[in-house]
């Protein structure tokens, strides 16, 4: 299923969209089972180069946190949305090294983040497929959530437990 492109506030303002995709259970050619992924394109112009780092550096900086909330079962994961650092060396790559590294030599179809097929969006196919609206929107909301807070340009002594 794909849908046509949206903003957080029109679909904030159509939630039914989002709350009536369980009636699609059950239709005539129409499933959901451990195959599928949920993925969601962000239009690439929302980012600067130096966001896409620190987005980057986030997905991919623990990979035991990103495969437990993908619900995905291990092989399918691992197949499709693999959320491990693209390169042993991944923690000492600067800013243009990742970008390059990511553009050159990561497999865009097996990656939990994929901007490299399109230079218009990023693609976020780390979430199994699911017809369940309370986890649809779990979904989007985490997506949102680590797109704004990777948006700022936070110093490290300002991210802690209590902020």
């Amino acid at each position: 299923m794909n849908s046509h492109p949206f903003t957080w506030n029109w679909l904030l303002s159509h939630s039914e969209v989002i709350d009536n995709i369980k009636t699609l259970n059950g239709k005539k050619k129409f499933f959901v089972d451990n195959n599928c992924g949920f993925h969601v394109h962000i239009n690439r112009d929302f980012f600067k180069e130096s966001h896409l780092y620190r987005m980057i550096k986030l997905w991919y900086g623990d990979p035991k946190f990103f495969a437990k909330i993908s619900k995905r079962d291990r092989c399918d994961l691992y197949e499709w949305a693999n959320p491990n650092p693209p390169t042993d060396e991944f923690e000492y790559y600067n800013e243009k090294g990742i970008m390059e590294y990511m553009a050159d030599d990561m497999d865009p179809k097996c990656s939990a983040l994929n901007f490299t097929g399109s230079n218009k969006t990023v693609e976020v196919r780390l979430f199994t497929g699911s017809l369940n609206p309370k986890l649809i929107w779990a979904y989007l909301e985490f997506i949102l959530g680590t797109v704004l807070f990777t948006k700022k340009e936070y110093r490290e002594s300002e991210i802690t437990t209590k902020n």
